[in-house]
């Protein structure tokens, strides 16, 4: 569930910041795989993929990548921080 959480927190981020093109990278292929393809899940973090794709209106997502754990020590740590944050209020 840190993934999708983390995913959902920066696409809040990136709107607010004025983004409008951005590349989404995870090692979460479950999560990529439903984004990329459009298809939320019916999982535990089917809700979060819901918010992801509203998110995603705002910011124009132009892709979402699967790269390896090894690659993507950075997004794994903002994933650990995001589940940290699974409480707090982002307005």
């Amino acid at each position: 569930m840190a993934e999708p959480l983390a995913i959902l927190y920066r696409l809040l981020l990136y709107s607010r910041l004025g983004f409008l093109n951005v590349d989404v990278e995870s090692d979460c292929h479950r999560v990529m795989l439903a984004l990329s393809n459009n298809m939320p899940m019916l999982s535990e973090f089917g809700s979060i993929l819901f918010d992801i794709f509203a998110i995603s209106s705002k910011v124009n997502v132009v892709s979402y990548l699967h790269c390896n754990r090894v690659n993507n020590t950075i997004a794994h740590k903002l994933a650990h921080l995001a589940l940290s944050l699974e409480n707090a209020m982002i307005c």
